[in-house]
């Protein structure tokens, strides 16, 4: 197993100082990538680190931690379950986006979390939007439009007004930011679902494609499809989603 902490987090710093002595040493053959870190770091960890057959278990150094486990007050019984492999394993399927900019450059991510179009300047952002090929506004005046998988749907999804989903689910979540004509209420769709959103007058309107907290500036259009490869990450004992989702979000 390997351990990846956030050098600019002192918890993690010290769980990391804790908890590295007693593992043990990564081996080619073992994928158990162990993330000591609040959400975001997460996130950067699965960019970054990503390969289909790695497993991702994060330990929660952060604030909210709805993509990571708490860590358990005894230590030895959290090392005890790390070195017997008591937790379950469980994949999340990730979004691809191909984003268009001004330039006619091509360019391409991928999230687990979620992908938005957003406006650059203090102007609107007048986006067409497409869904399987079918036209749903053809001028929606807004801040943006965020797309989400189930997993993210607690984060800026939910911030936006959109629907939380219960993380299991296999869908996409779609919810305009600040929708002024027309006032445009979020949806949910299946996974396999492929949505475009076309910026009307980019050089005047400027936006921007985000996934997952990259930045991609100047954009003209976006394209959105399910990947095909899922990310797996790893749970302990105990962990209930419906009962983080709860407590972490709904609730907070």
């Amino acid at each position: 197993m390997q351990i990846l902490h956030d050098p600019e987090n002192p918890k993690a710093v010290k769980l990391h100082s804790r908890l590295a002595g007693h593992l043990p040493a990564r081996r080619e053959s073992e994928n158990l990538m162990i993330i000591l870190g609040g959400d975001g770091f997460m996130l950067r960890c699965l960019r970054e680190s990503y390969q289909p057959d790695r497993v991702f278990l994060g330990l929660n150094c952060g604030s909210i931690g709805f993509l990571l486990n708490d860590v358990p007050p005894n230590l030895d019984a959290l090392i005890a379950q790390l070195r017997g492999g008591r937790y379950r394993i469980q994949k999340f399927p990730r979004m691809e986006m191909e984003a268009v900019d001004l330039s006619g450059n091509e360019h391409h991510a991928t999230a687990v979390n979620d992908i938005y179009l957003e406006r650059m300047t203090g102007q609107t952002c007048h986006l067409r939007l497409e869904i399987d090929q079918i036209t749903v506004v053809n001028r929606l005046v807004c801040d943006g439009v965020i797309l989400s998988t189930a997993l993210g749907s607690t984060a800026y999804n939910f911030s936006a007004s959109g629907f939380v989903c219960h993380p299991s689910l296999k869908v996409m979540c779609v919810s305009p930011i600040c929708a002024h004509s027309p006032r445009l209420s979020p949806v949910i769709l299946p996974l396999g679902s492929r949505l475009l959103l076309e910026v009307i007058s980019p050089e005047k309107r400027k936006a921007q494609a985000v996934a997952d907290g990259v930045a991609v500036p100047h954009v003209a259009s976006m394209t959105v499809t399910p990947c095909r490869e899922e990310v797996q990450m790893a749970f302990l004992e105990g962990h209930d989603y419906t009962a983080a989702m709860l407590h972490k979000v709904l609730t907070v």
